[in-house]
């Protein structure tokens, strides 16, 4: 239980932090910079939960 809620945790701040950074950073260069940041917070979040969730099973 602890294991899924830290993972769960993580994967959702490092979203939170690429989408947004990904956004800001886009938001001069193109409009629609949410439809880029938004997929990139995504994917970065489902892999820091699955890599916190692995590493907090091995311990």
């Amino acid at each position: 239980m602890r294991t899924a809620l830290a993972s769960l945790l993580v994967g959702a701040v490092v979203f939170g932090v690429v989408a947004v950074g990904v956004t800001a950073l886009l938001s001069e260069i193109i409009w629609p910079s949410a439809v880029l940041g938004v997929p990139a917070g995504v994917l970065a979040g489902a892999l820091a939960a699955v890599g916190t969730a692995l590493a907090l099973e091995d311990r």
